[in-house]
């Protein structure tokens, strides 16, 4: 179903059944005051003490080339793709990815917790109190989705599925009920404790109201939003030591959670805006009838790096392809001045045109330098349409990081619900003598005494220890002699 009338459609449905209704972290003035009165046993224990802290962005950031949550020390991290079904709920699917990752990362344990997206759609006015915009009774109001999702870990906490299993269809009639809810809920509740919401210059907040509607800059009332630039860098050192993220825009109208990112073999150099281009002419607003045109595309679900050729005709006007015609190179092989070559023989920094459209023959084609691994940057997303979609549920989107408006981050220590006991697991699993214990920004007392005190930026790989800086998140190549070469030295 599309994104946009979903939610056109969600929005008509809440107007029928309450006029003031709530969907997802919409905040209204009128406020439920009856809530107050249960509030005391739905917000975190007070001994459950909110970590403050500034996030400030490192200067001068050496980040790597690539990573992936999915592969991190050798494992994968997140929890299964879900399917958000018939709804307009991916703010919901896509807010929660990034707290069920932080429980895995900061235990650094595979708990795989399934936490539940509809109690944050059908609750949001019994337990998170969306309906008020008066702090002292939600906290979060103000705080921009899916951020604010975020926020609601923090001081309310989420239960797990089977709290409030799925609906799959917004149809459903108890969809926007929480009487569904189950009644220990508030023992089932995952907390964290701190957020951030990275933001672009439409999102950033630089001043606010107090109650009595004077204009502040600064204090309290500015701090509690937890705001930092959006940009490349900040969005990647928070993926690095935090974990997942969730972006309001990763498609227009769609939320979704970025868990990495990886080079293409590509690096736009002319954007055409048309259908014809030439590596030697650049781009084209008309072509010459019966000439042969390059065209290289994007053709495959299963490996989003694979382009392959294409030589399409003009028509006899000179407006357009006759796509009867196209002939394709095999999957090996680019199709550079007429000619399908095949890649190896293509020379590094080699101008292609390479279409814009996915698996399109036709569509519009720029003109891009083939850089072999070095290229633009692609962002991993987890997608919640279920596995049948992408690659196993996950897509890769090139797009600048300030177009996604507004990133919620998720901070530890995560804490479980009460009875649940868990410690974080540190060890050393590559036998370099640096130990991971997940996220945590503190060596945790569970570490060996063997464990050096820096933390092990692979624990897949013996010869690369710790992150080699605060400000440079590669890992450092450490030397492992070989014992061979111990028994020969020992021996001379």
């Amino acid at each position: 179903m599309n994104e946009t009338k979903s939610v056109m459609l969600v929005v008509g449905l809440v107007a029928l059944v309450a006029i003031f209704g709530i969907i997802f972290n919409i905040s209204f003035l009128n406020e439920d005051l009856a809530g107050q009165a249960i509030r005391t046993s739905l917000v975190r224990p007070a001994t459950q003490k909110v970590i403050e802290k500034t996030n400030v962005v490192s200067d001068e950031l050496i980040l790597p080339s690539k990573f992936d949550w999915r592969t991190v020390h050798g494992e994968n991290w997140l929890t299964p793709v879900r399917n958000q079904g018939e709804t307009a709920a991916c703010t919901a699917f896509g807010g929660l990815v990034p707290i069920e990752a932080a429980i895995n990362l900061y235990f650094n344990q595979h708990l795989d917790i399934d936490l539940s997206e509809q109690m944050t759609i059908s609750c949001g006015n019994e337990v998170y109190f969306t309906n008020s915009m008066d702090i002292n009774i939600n906290p979060c109001t103000g705080i921009n989705s899916p951020a604010s999702t975020a926020c609601d870990a923090v001081y309310y906490g989420i239960a797990d599925e089977e709290c409030y299993p799925q609906i799959m269809s917004v149809y459903e009639p108890d969809y926007f009920s929480c009487t569904n809810l189950c009644q220990d809920y508030s023992n089932r509740m995952w907390f964290t404790s701190n957020f951030t919401q990275l933001v672009n210059n439409e999102f950033f907040r630089s001043w606010t109201l107090d109650s009595e509607n004077n204009v502040v800059y600064e204090g309290f009332l500015i701090d509690r939003l937890h705001q930092v630039n959006l940009t490349e860098d900040s969005l990647k050192e928070h993926i690095i030591k935090y974990g997942p993220v969730s972006a309001s825009a990763v498609l227009p109208g769609h939320t979704a959670a970025i868990v990495g990112w990886e080079p293409t073999d590509f690096k736009q150099i002319t954007q055409c805006d048309s259908a014809f281009c030439s590596e030697v002419s650049g781009c084209e607003n008309s072509c010459e009838p019966g000439k042969v045109y390059c065209k290289n595309i994007y053709y495959s679900l299963s490996d989003h790096k694979a382009v392959k050729g294409a030589k399409l005709i003009c028509d006899s006007q000179g407006q357009s392809f006759d796509y009867s015609q196209t002939e394709f190179c095999n999957d090996e092989e680019f199709c550079i001045s007429q000619v399908c070559v095949n890649k190896n023989l293509v020379s590094v920094g080699n101008d292609l045109c390479v279409g814009d459209d996915f698996g399109e023959a036709g569509g519009t084609v720029s003109i891009y330098e083939y850089l072999p691994g070095k290229g633009e940057d692609e962002w991993i997303i987890k997608n919640s349409y279920g596995t049948l979609t992408g690659e196993d549920g996950y897509e890769y989107i090139k797009k600048s990081a300030e177009d996604f408006g507004v990133v919620g981050v998720v901070h530890g220590p995560v804490i479980p619900p009460l009875g649940v006991n868990l410690n974080i697991l540190c060890e050393d699993k590559d036998g370099d003598g640096y130990c991971n214990w997940g996220i945590s920004e503190t060596k945790p007392a569970t570490c060996p005494s063997t464990c050096k005190s820096q933390k092990d930026c692979d624990d897949s790989n013996r010869r690369l220890g710790p992150f080699i800086s605060d400000t440079n998140l590669n890992c450092k190549r450490i030397l492992i002699p070989i014992p061979n070469q111990i028994a020969e030295y020992s021996m001379k």
